[in-house]
């Protein structure tokens, strides 16, 4: 819907057709003999002229409002969305660390619960006395 009410063609089009309706009606209402002392072809023209002069002014407004607010609160809020992902993404890499951190400990605390490094299965000596 936007990229149609920011197109002055999409405009000069609906005056066109405003045009066209309210001339129809015009002609039908003289056919008629229904005489209407403001409705006649020059005010037909003048609200067609005033839909294009409505649809440049609010095109214009529109485009001044979104660079103006909405790019500016966009940017803001984009920010504040990076931030945070990057926030998140270095207390999980912080949590990974501390993590492998506290294996090491445990292990070194603990050298029989190390695990072997030599093939799938590691072979344990037991010796009985």
């Amino acid at each position: 819907m936007m990229k149609y009410l920011s197109d002055m063609n999409w405009w000069k089009q609906l005056s066109l057709n405003a045009l066209t309706l309210l001339t129809a009606l015009l002609a039908a209402l003289t056919v008629a003999k229904v005489h209407i002392d403001w409705f006649t072809s020059d005010t037909i023209n003048a609200i067609a002229q005033f839909i294009v002069a409505f649809g440049t002014f609010f095109v214009g407004s529109l485009a001044g409002i979104i660079n103006t607010y909405i790019t500016e609160r966009s940017k803001k809020k984009a920010k504040e969305v990076a931030e945070k992902y990057a926030q998140e993404q270095a207390e999980a890499a912080a949590a990974k660390v501390a993590k492998a951190k506290e294996v090491l400990a445990t292990t070194a605390e603990n050298p029989e619960t190390t695990p072997s490094t030599e093939g799938p299965v590691a072979e344990t000596n037991i010796t009985v006395q």
